[in-house]
C-alpha cells in the first residue's frame, strides 16, 4: 500500500507540475501570452490582467463547491484541462477579440484544476511531507515557465504558444491515463479507519479551523499586495533587459525553495518568514534608490523573488497540513490560494493607481513599506493561532512547546510533559524518532504510546503503565497507523526504523 501511495504521489506531482508550468507562462501574468499581445497594439493589457486574475479567483473559490468528492474532482480537473487546451489554441489565430473571452475562461478553469488538486495533495502526500511535494511542484513549474518564456520572448511567441500547448496536453494526457484511486481500497480502509467514510474533521472540526484559516487568508492576501505591485512597478521598469529578465526572473525564487529543503530540521524556520518580509521592504527601498541597470535588476529581483519563494512555500505547506482535517480539501486549498490571487489583484490596482499621482514614487514606497510593517506585526498572532491547530510543522517548530501547553488545556487528560521531557533528555536516535513522529502529525500522547510500542511493550503493558484502558490504547494505535499510512505493527516499525 505504501508504494502505491508513493507512486500516486509522484504521478500527481508530475501532472500538476506540467500544468503549473503552462499556467505561469500563459494566463497567469505569463510572458508567453504577453509576448503574443505585443504583436497587436489595439489590445488593452490592463483589462486582460483584471479579467484573468478575477477569473482565476472565481475558479479557485468555486472548486470546493463543485468537487465535493475526489471522484467529482477528477472529472472536473479533466474537463478543465481540455478547456484550457482549447482556450490556449485560440492564441495561434490572429483574433485578439477572441482572446479576451478565451483566456479569461481558461483562468476560471485553471482555478478549478488547482482547487481540485487539493484532493490529490491530501490523499497522496502524508503529513510532514507537504513541504517536499510543494517544493517539487513549484520548482518544476517555474523551470518549465523559464523555458517557455525564453522561447516566446527571444525567439517566437507562436513557438512559445505551441510548446505551451504541448506541455498542457502532456499534463491532460498523463492525468487522464494514470489511474488514480478515486476511493480508499479495502486495504487502505483498514489502516485508516473502521468507519466506511473516514472523517478527516474528527480531530479538528471545521469551526476550529475557521479562525486560523481566516487569519491565514488575511495574511496571504495582505502580503501578496506587494507581489501585485511588483508586476506594475518593478517589472515594467526593467522591461528593457529582455533576455536577462526572461531567463533570470524566477531563478532566485527557485533557489530559495531549494535552500529551504536543505536547511537542517532542527533550525527554527519560523524566523525565515520575518527575514523574507524584511527582504521585500529592502527590495522596494532599493527599487526607488537605484538606477535601472542590469545589476540593479539582479539585486532587486533576487531580494523580491527569494522572499516570495519563502512566502509561497509557507502558505502552500500550511494549507497542505490543514487538508488533513477536512472532508473537502478542494474548498480549503482553493480558498486558501485565492487569497494569493486576491492580493495580486489588489496590488495591481493599487500599483496602477499610484502611477496616476504626480509624486508616485513617494506614494508607492509608503504603501509597500506600510504593508511590510503591518505584516511583521501580524506574523506572531498568525503563528500562535496556526500552532494551536497544526503541530510540529516546520514553519511553526519554534512554537511547539507553546502549542503543547495550549493543546493540554484544550484536551484535558493529554499530558505533554512526557514527550517534552523525552526530547530534552533523549539520546540522538530517540530524539530523531520523536521528531519524525512529530512531523507526521502525531499528538504527544500518540508519540508516547508509539515509543512504548517500539520498545516492545504489549497493549496491556502500555495500558497499565499509562493508567488507561486497553481499548484506549488500541484507539491511539489505530490513529498512529492512520497518520503514518501503515496497516500493522510490522509496517509501523519498518517505517520508523527505515525513515
Amino acid at each position: 500500500m505504501k508504494s502505491m501511495v508513493a507512486d500516486n504521489r509522484k504521478a500527481s506531482i508530475l501532472f500538476f507540475a506540467l500544468f503549473s508550468g503552462w499556467l505561469l507562462a500563459v494566463p497567469f501574468q505569463g510572458q508567453v501570452f504577453h509576448s503574443r499581445m505585443t504583436e497587436f497594439r489595439d489590445i488593452m493589457p490592463d483589462l486582460f490582467n483584471y479579467l484573468i486574475l478575477l477569473g482565476h479567483f472565481v475558479g479557485l473559490v468555486g472548486a470546493g463547491f463543485i468537487a465535493r468528492t475526489i471522484h467529482i474532482a477528477r472529472k472536473m480537473i479533466l474537463v478543465s484541462l481540455f478547456a484550457c487546451l482549447a482556450a490556449t489554441f485560440t492564441l495561434v489565430f490572429p483574433f485578439p477579440t477572441l482572446w479576451h473571452l478565451a483566456i479569461s475562461a481558461a483562468s476560471v478553469f485553471a482555478g478549478l484544476v488547482i482547487g481540485g488538486w487539493g484532493y490529490y495533495f491530501q490523499r497522496f502526500t502524508p503529513p510532514g511531507k507537504k513541504m517536499q511535494t510543494a517544493v517539487a511542484i513549484i520548482i518544476a513549474g517555474n523551470l518549465i515557465m523559464i523555458l517557455l518564456n525564453t522561447i516566446a520572448v527571444n525567439l517566437s511567441s507562436i513557438a512559445g504558444i505551441l510548446l505551451s500547448l504541448g506541455i498542457l496536453a502532456a499534463s491532460a494526457f498523463f492525468c487522464a491515463t494514470h489511474k488514480f484511486p478515486e476511493e480508499f481500497s479495502p486495504e487502505e480502509h483498514s489502516s485508516v479507519s473502521d468507519q466506511p467514510n473516514y472523517n478527516y474533521q474528527e480531530k479538528n472540526p471545521p469551526m476550529k479551523l475557521l479562525r486560523p484559516m481566516a487569519l491565514l487568508y488575511l495574511f496571504v492576501g495582505f502580503i501578496t499586495i506587494n507581489s501585485g505591485t511588483m508586476y506594475q512597478l518593478v517589472i515594467p521598469a526593467f522591461a528593457h533587459h529582455t533576455l536577462l529578465s526572461s531567463i533570470y526572473w524566477a531563478v532566485p525564487y527557485i533557489g530559495s525553495l531549494y535552500l529551504m529543503l536543505r536547511i537542517p530540521e532542527r533550525f527554527n524556520k519560523s524566523y525565515l518568514m520575518y527575514i523574507a518580509v524584511t527582504m521585500i521592504g529592502i527590495a522596494y527601498i532599493l527599487y526607488f534608490v537605484l538606477d535601472r541597470s542590469a545589476l540593479s535588476y539582479i539585486l532587486i529581483d533576487s531580494l523580491l523573488l527569494s522572499a516570495f519563494g519563502v512566502c509561497d512555500l509557507f502558505w502552500w505547506t500550511i494549507l497542505g497540513e490543514m487538508l488533513t482535517y477536512t472532508n473537502n480539501p478542494a474548498r480549503i486549498f482553493g480558498m486558501g490560494l485565492s487569497a494569493n490571487v486576491m492580493g495580486i489583484l489588489i496590488g495591481v490596482a493599487m500599483g496602477n493607481a499610484s502611477l496616476s499621482f504626480e509624486d508616485h514614487r513617494v506614494n508607492s514606497l509608503t504603501m509597500t513599506l506600510s504593508i511590510v510593517f503591518v505584516t511583521l506585526i501580524f506574523l506572531p498572532i498568525l503563528y500562535n493561532k496556526l500552532a494551536m491547530v497544526i503541530k510540529n510543522q516546520a514553519f511553526l517548530v519554534g512554537l511547539s512547546r507553546q502549542w503543547s501547553e495550549k493543546e493540554g488545556a484544550a484536551y484535558p487528560g493529554l499530558d505533554a510533559t512526557p514527550v517534552a521531557s523525552a526530547i530534552s533528555g533523549a539520546a540522538d536516535e530517540n530524539r530523531r524518532t520523536i521528531e519524525f513522529l512529530q512531523r507526521c502529525g502525531l499528538t504527544d500522547r500518540e508519540i508516547e504510546i508509539a515509543l512504548l510500542l517500539l520498545s516492545g511493550e504489549t497493549y496491556k503493558m502500555i495500558a497499565q503503565g499509562l493508567c488507561i484502558s486497553e481499548n484506549t490504547v488500541k484507539t491511539h494505535i489505530k490513529n498512529i497507523y492512520s497518520k503514518l499510512r501503515v496497516g500493522s505493527k510490522t509496517e509501523f516499525v519498518k517505517m520508523v526504523k527505515g525513515r
